[in-house]
């Protein structure tokens, strides 16, 4: 039976049926990646919405993506990025925490800003090819599991953080659970994900489905984990609209549109879109919802 990645509940509504061809026809059209073994042969992939806490999520779990997925992303120049919004976030953030630790860390560029910024860092990836990119700059990155880790650093760190990594996981709810065994009573807990109650959420986004993201989340499901789990809610933070997502937030809106009112689709002409997309890119866009949110807790 399926029941809520976060609250083991039958209280979930089915709202998609993907069809695993189509994926495995955009993935190849669109970034050259064979994603047929990722599937393991299931016919479609069935998206869910948890209606105690609003998580939408993707059922099989083994659809999650495996290691190779990864090193085959790392090879697109923008997948692994040196600065994402977030980071400066959680600099700003975890100023107060002596010791960092980032769960999936990529290639260790959020570990560089924080190990300047005199912080104790530390931290585990999955994807060996990056990790020892992480452990070639000097970082002490690990490729060992979540679940490996909690035994030996048992309350270990001040602070845990996972950007851009709780929407890859099938059980997010272990991954939670986990990932608090090494942060000490009274530290912090960051996440960051896209924020799918923005344009990403519109679902043009490829990556936004599995084998890659496994579930999609918003303020409202963040909020709901203090009912689940042993923290208090500190902060969430919506990012803005930035330059370099104003393309893909105009053409997703003009798809969205043109799909649900044709009638209206006069709103996103040639002429209209060349000025939206000046406006946007001045700090007008700061008033949009842009890509990702951050979300800190406190262990209690």
């Amino acid at each position: 039976m399926i029941t809520s990645l976060l609250t083991g509940s039958d209280n979930i509504s089915l709202i998609e049926r993907i069809p695993s061809q189509r994926l495995i026809t955009s993935w190849l059209s669109e970034l050259s990646i064979d994603i047929r073994d990722e599937l393991h042969g299931v016919p479609e992939i069935r998206k869910y919405r948890c209606n105690d806490t609003g998580l939408m999520f993707f059922t099989p779990p083994h659809a999650a993506g495996s290691e190779w997925l990864y090193q085959q992303l790392q090879m697109i120049p923008w997948y692994y990025q040196r600065d994402k919004w977030e980071y400066g976030i959680a600099c700003r953030e975890l100023r107060r925490c002596r010791s960092i630790f980032e769960v999936g860390c990529g290639t260790g560029e959020f570990l560089k800003i924080a190990r300047r910024d005199g912080h104790e860092v530390a931290g585990t990836e999955l994807n060996s090819r990056a990790a020892a990119q992480a452990r070639e700059a000097g970082l002490n990155v690990t490729e060992q599991p979540l679940g490996q880790l909690c035994v030996m650093n048992k309350e270990a760190f001040d602070a845990v953080c996972a950007f851009q990594v709780l929407e890859h996981v099938a059980d997010p709810a272990t991954f939670i659970e986990t990932a608090l065994k090494i942060v000490r009573p009274g530290g912090r807990m960051a996440f960051a994900v896209p924020n799918s109650a923005g344009y990403v959420g519109l679902g043009y986004d490829l990556l936004q489905n599995p084998p890659h993201h496994m579930s999609w989340w918003t303020v409202a499901c963040f909020r709901s984990l203090s009912n689940l789990f042993p923290i208090r809610i500190e902060r969430i933070i919506v990012e803005p609209l930035a330059r370099i997502n104003v393309q893909n937030y105009l053409e997703w809106y003009m798809r969205s549109v043109r799909q649900r009112s044709p009638r209206y689709s006069w709103i996103f002409s040639q002429k209209a879109l060349r000025v939206y997309r000046k406006c946007l890119s001045t700090v007008l866009g700061r008033l949009c919802t842009g890509h990702s949110l951050y979300a800190q807790f406190v262990k209690v």
